[in-house]
């Protein structure tokens, strides 16, 4: 409690004033630095358990209860909020501790050296003195008779890794110290140097002395991870994979096996430490193996990301491997599989989704009503993370899915468990709305049975929600709706005296949306009437506003392609920005922003899109008022494609996201409709064409030009 009470003291100026500006040095050397010197407490727990010596001396925030770490949170106070008076007085007193070649001072000394990052980076001064700090202090110890200096000298060089460096010497001489304590006798200091070696792999000058190394380091990691249960380091396995990520293949699949068979360990040990919890009514929220595990699988789904479009017999033999352990996590009947849930999902997502050809496999198909259990018992409101695999088992294993009812009415049950619940989370239900567009999608033509019910769901949820955000995605739907089946769905919309009320929200929404897939799904929904074989078949509300539905797919057109080019242009501007990075890295300037004291300007922008001329503006005046589009008048007379902006609930791009639409060509496709459109009803389409805007007649005729080539 004494060390809280300092840094509260620290920070109230006033006390600070009063008391502990005259005293700063006493506080420092005599107060603070003592407490994080190596102890004979930290010796023992060297020798007795180095799980605990690791929690301790290496993570500055895990535990609140230790003396060491709070007398480092009041010298971070310290050096944080009197910086001017402080901190060269901490530079003098650590350059005194060093020289005096103790190895438990020196331990301390370079403990407060690591913990003080963020204060010492902010200062450009003391910035480009670090390289001057890791050749007279840091290097030196790598070379200590005290392993526990030695592990130390690892861990801090890590923290700066990527600090300027003037003499590249200097650097490759740091490294090469690290890669030596790989081979060190004390596992602690292996440890070290595996974690904070990878920091250093993101300064791409590194790579080629670390590149012939790697299939030795990938063992020397995966022996530490056999000896200790240990996050950090499983999690340098997956830096270390993702720095060679094109080069990882041939150990991909041994990776694999070792990963794998740890999580079944540690998976089985939880179950055991479970029950002794029980029986000893201790019950710990989330270990260091729960940890472990979790790490464990990111490396799995890093493993299959960096592999698994390059090589499909590998692909199928991680199938094997994987499937079970997913399989026990997913169905543990303690549910504890929501606690990898995560992960567990990003695994399936990529096993089904880098298969090549259709997904039939007996094994990867044990995923599936693994997946649904999970759905059922623990994670019903986690259907975010369920899309994707679902997503890959309908598109990809269509003709499996289809062939046992059991798998529709899983999915059919999702749809409904949000789709009928008004007090559905909005992002739950967007999740179901997307599941429902890949099912109209993927199944076109081979779910006559199942149409209404999904349709009476979308509809139902469309009647009554209140987001944009939302009513987008329900009416992606129903353009997938149209695109499955016109008449089916017109069929239903008669049924249900819903067509005018429907078709006048969709037209009301269209200007509204932003992204590209939103439009070109309400674009090819629209198309698909243009190009119904016979418009006189169609419900007359369309029949009669043909024109609106011709303007809307123009307007559309060049809104997709402005965003496109939007996007175009972030995405070069983003990879520019990437080098310049990558560049700094090299540089040795790279640090966080919030470390240079700025800050990351979240306020959201009013980019509301540019709006379409007024001359094409949806006016009611020119529509036959039949009193069945009586309703439809009133929200055509709402929805101005000059009055448009972005709501709060606007839909960002997915980029992860594919569809079966992306293969589309969306201007070939008008194009093509539109000039047979011309052919077989050319009065009607002079007619159109005459109340188009001048800007919108030019993108019609280069529209069909385009086909027409």
């Amino acid at each position: 409690m004494c060390f809280y009470y300092i840094g509260a003291s620290i920070r109230n100026k006033e006390i600070y004033n009063i008391a502990l500006k005259s005293k700063l040095e006493t506080l420092i050397k005599d107060v603070i630095f003592p407490q994080l010197y190596y102890s004979q407490h930290d010796q023992e727990m060297w020798e007795d358990d180095l799980q605990e010596y690791l929690r301790v001396n290496f993570d500055f925030v895990t535990d609140v209860y230790s003396v060491k770490t709070s007398a480092g949170n009041a010298l971070f106070d310290l050096l944080e909020t009197r910086k001017e008076d402080a901190m060269q007085l901490f530079l003098q007193l650590f350059d005194q501790g060093m020289k005096q070649n103790n190895a438990k001072i020196s331990d301390g000394m370079l403990y407060a050296l690591g913990n003080m990052k963020k204060p010492i980076m902010t200062d450009k001064t003391l910035r480009s003195q670090l390289e001057g700090v890791m050749v007279n202090y840091v290097i030196p110890n790598f070379a200590s008779n005290q392993a526990h200096l030695r592990a130390r000298a690892c861990w801090t060089a890590g923290i700066y890794a990527l600090i300027k460096w003037e003499n590249r010497d200097s650097l490759l001489n740091v490294v090469r110290n690290i890669l030596n304590s790989l081979q060190d006798n004390h596992l602690i200091v292996k440890v070290q140097a595996g974690t904070s070696l990878t920091g250093f792999l993101q300064n791409a000058s590194i790579i080629p002395e670390v590149r012939p190394l790697l299939p030795k380091l990938l063992n020397l990691y995966i022996q530490m991870m056999q000896e200790l249960d240990y996050g950090d380091v499983v999690q340098s396995i997956d830096d270390l994979i993702e720095a060679f990520s094109s080069e990882i293949e041939p150990y991909a699949l041994e990776l694999l096996q070792n990963m794998v068979a740890r999580c079944h360990t540690l998976f089985d040990q939880d179950d055991e430490d479970d029950q002794n919890d029980l029986n000893d009514d201790n019950i710990e929220e989330f270990g260091e193996g729960e940890i472990v595990c979790s790490c464990c699988l990111k490396v799995i789904l890093t493993v299959l990301n960096s592999v698994g479009n390059k090589n499909q017999h590998l692909l199928r033999s991680a199938q094997e491997l994987i499937v079970p352990l997913l399989e026990k996590i997913l169905m543990d009947p303690k549910d504890r599989g929501f606690d990898y849930y995560e992960e567990v999902c990003g695994i399936s997502a990529s096993l089904t989704y880098f298969h090549d050809g259709e997904l039939n496999g007996a094994t990867i198909w044990r995923l599936f009503p693994a997946l649904f259990h999970s759905f059922q018992q623990y994670a019903n409101y986690y259907i975010s993370n369920l899309i994707s695999p679902l997503d890959n088992f309908i598109s990809k294993g269509n003709k499996v899915f289809l062939s046992d009812r059991r798998y529709m009415d899983a999915i059919l049950h999702i749809l409904e468990f949000f789709l009928n619940d008004e007090e559905a989370a909005e992002k739950e239900t967007q999740a179901a709305a997307l599941l429902a567009s890949v099912l109209l999608q993927s199944c076109r033509g081979q779910i006559d049975q199942d149409f209404a019910k999904i349709m009476t769901l979308v509809f139902k949820k469309l009647s009554h929600c209140e987001t944009n955000s939302l009513k987008i995605l329900l009416t992606n739907c129903l353009c997938d709706a149209f695109l499955y089946s016109v008449p089916m769905t017109f069929d239903f919309m008669t049924r249900t005296n819903s067509t005018a009320q429907v078709f006048g929200l969709w037209l009301q929404i269209i200007p509204k949306m932003s992204r590209v897939y939103d439009m070109k799904c309400s674009l090819l929904g629209l198309d698909s009437l243009l190009s119904y074989p016979e418009l006189s078949h169609l419900p007359q509300v369309v029949q009669t506003n043909i024109f609106f539905i011709v303007q809307n797919c123009v307007k559309l057109l060049v809104k997709i392609e402005a965003e496109k080019k939007k996007i175009a242009e972030y995405e070069a501007e983003a990879e520019e920005e990437s080098k310049i990075a990558e560049q700094r890295i090299m540089n040795g300037e790279h640090f966080d922003m919030q470390d240079e004291g700025f800050e990351d300007d979240f306020e959201d922008e009013d980019d509301q899109d540019e709006p379409y001329e007024q001359e094409g503006d949806q006016d009611v005046t020119g529509i036959v008022k039949t009193k069945q589009i009586q309703s439809l008048l009133k929200e055509i007379s709402e929805c101005e494609w000059d009055k448009q902006g972005h709501d709060d609930d606007e839909l960002e791009e997915e980029a992860d996201f594919n569809s079966i639409l992306d293969t589309i060509d969306e201007n070939l496709t008008f194009g093509t409709t539109m000039l047979k459109f011309s052919q077989k009803y050319n009065p009607q389409f002079v007619q159109i064409t005459s109340r188009l805007s001048q800007e919108e007649q030019n993108s019609l005729r280069q529209l069909m030009s385009l086909a027409n080539k």
